[in-house]
């Protein structure tokens, strides 16, 4: 909720930096539109989301080239793959060495696009299921406070009436009292929870 404007900056500053050619892997929307400019191609298992390739991330090797691309982004879609080692095994395959794949999860967040929510990563299983790149640095979204409260504000994006006004006062009451979740954030320490994380991981040379 609160941490969304910090994943587009976030992948805005990303896409300044990034080498092309870029696979944009299933984000759509904002995101999509951040990052698909230049020299790129996107990948989605729906044909309805126009991609350049209709594919399973989890069968890139059926429609891609080894080490064809430069930059990967998958950006807040691991979490709805039902392999996640079979897809980041794809990714480090079609990148090239020295190829830099620029992730990001959510954590503090509700069963959404169901059937097909299938996983939350701690920081650990990131760098475990990351362990075939050479460089993983994982930095955490949002700080303890807003994450806590997400949750509870993002009742007001629920279909039951009743869940979508308690949820949407709640929103209009964090709103109001923003700039003391911001100190609160800064000043609470602990790093055990988040709204997400974003991950750089370089391939070997």
């Amino acid at each position: 909720m609160f941490s969304r404007p910090g994943l587009h900056r976030w992948v805005r500053e990303q896409r300044k930096e990034a080498v092309e050619p870029i696979l944009n892997v299933g984000a759509g929307g904002i995101i999509g539109r951040i990052i698909e400019h230049g020299d790129f191609k996107t990948v989605d298992f729906d044909p309805e989301y126009g991609p350049d390739i209709v594919a399973d991330v989890c069968k890139l090797d059926q429609h891609t080239e080894a080490e064809s691309f430069a930059t990967v982004f998958m950006i807040e879609v691991l979490e709805h793959v039902p392999d996640p080692a079979t897809a980041v095994h794809q990714l480090h395959r079609v990148l090239q060495p020295g190829g830099k794949l620029y992730l990001s999860v959510p954590y503090a967040i509700e069963i959404h696009l169901a059937p097909h929510d299938y996983w939350r990563f701690t920081p650990f299983s990131l760098k475990h299921l990351l362990a075939s790149f050479e460089a993983v640095d994982i930095v955490p979204r949002g700080g303890y406070v807003t994450a806590s409260l997400t949750p509870l504000l993002r009742l007001a994006f629920q279909p039951n009436l009743v869940d979508k006004c308690i949820g949407r006062i709640l929103l209009c009451l964090a709103v109001m009292a923003y700039p003391a979740l911001w100190l609160l954030d800064r000043i609470v320490s602990s790093d055990a929870y988040a709204s997400g994380f974003h991950v750089v991981a370089t391939k070997s040379q």
